[in-house]
């Protein structure tokens, strides 16, 4: 692969970029055939991302060109999120997802000369997501169009490196896939355990267990408590501009404290056990917290 086989083009030169449809909002519905996309369906860095309950479901008419088959590209020319403007995504099922308006449909003038996928990836380098960047228009919320794209000066290899090149960066990228689906099974099994051992409190050895207390059945070495016995609530109230740093602490030895807002969980070295006084992903803070005083714990 040698550097100077590469040719500095624009990418008027390589691809089309098709607006979307202004899909109407009176037909959005819960449930559905097909899929409204939005820039809400793009990860920053770039690939698709699956809203599952929050996706858009469409129930209209819909207009022949605007259903995108398994493999399109297609790139957010709307920044709704910072970082999402000029991230593109492969289209992963077919005839499911409509082409909105805020996207935008990338398709090669020459599949002789020009790798589809090659171009997903280019779209998601900082080099091109700069460019885009810096020609857009708008203040609060960037917007870019067709012909600004078409403006962006790439350098591009032989079809032959091309395609090399996206076949790399494609088994890197499902590989990183497949981990974090591993990632995902274990945490639904290490939630699920958590919430059958504390929540419904159907813990090995909880058939025998001793001791019952407001309906909570206790093993030998427990006892309950209220929250506010171990626990003390910060009672400041957050906002975007003063965040507490700790929402949740306690005078118990090595109880865990809340992170941001944002994380809502544990970060924790403490006994599962411990934890089980965590009892909703509500925030220790503001005024609910003299109700959070009275919750019941075990440990």
């Amino acid at each position: 692969m040698k550097a100077e086989r590469w040719r500095k083009l624009k990418l008027r030169d390589l691809i089309e970029v098709k607006h979307g449809y202004a899909f109407s909002s009176e037909h959005f519905a819960a449930s559905g055939t097909h899929v409204v996309l939005t820039p809400g369906n793009f990860f920053e860095a770039g690939g698709f991302k699956d809203k599952g309950e929050g996706e858009k479901w469409y129930s209209g008419p819909i207009p022949p060109g605007y259903v995108l088959s398994k493999g399109d590209v297609i790139v957010a020319m709307t920044e709704q999120a910072e970082g999402l403007l000029g991230s593109s995504a492969i289209v992963p099922e077919n005839r499911r997802y409509l082409h909105n308006q805020r996207l935008g449909l990338i398709s090669v003038r020459d599949p002789q000369a020009v790798d589809l996928t090659f171009i997903y990836y280019l779209f998601n380098s900082r080099e091109v997501r700069q460019q885009i960047r810096a020609s857009s228009s708008g203040v609060k919320i960037r917007h870019t169009s067709p012909t600004r794209i078409g403006e962006v000066a790439v350098s591009v290899p032989p079809i032959a490196d091309q395609c090399r090149i996206a076949d790399i960066l494609r088994t890197y990228d499902d590989l990183i896939e497949n981990n974090l689906r591993r990632m995902r099974i274990l945490e639904e099994t290490s939630r699920a355990l958590f919430n059958e051992w504390f929540v419904n409190l159907r813990f090995p050895g909880h058939r025998t267990a001793i001791g019952v207390a407001k309906n909570l059945s206790v093993s030998q070495g427990w006892r309950i408590a209220k929250l506010a016995e171990v626990a003390r609530v910060n009672r400041a109230q957050p906002t975007q501009r003063r965040r507490p740093s700790t929402f949740f602490t306690s005078t118990f030895p090595r109880w865990a404290q809340a992170q941001s807002e944002r994380s809502r969980r544990w970060r924790s070295r403490t006994p599962l056990a411990v934890r089980a006084a965590w009892f909703s992903t509500a925030t220790f803070c503001g005024p609910a917290s003299d109700r959070i005083g009275g919750h019941m714990c075990w440990f």
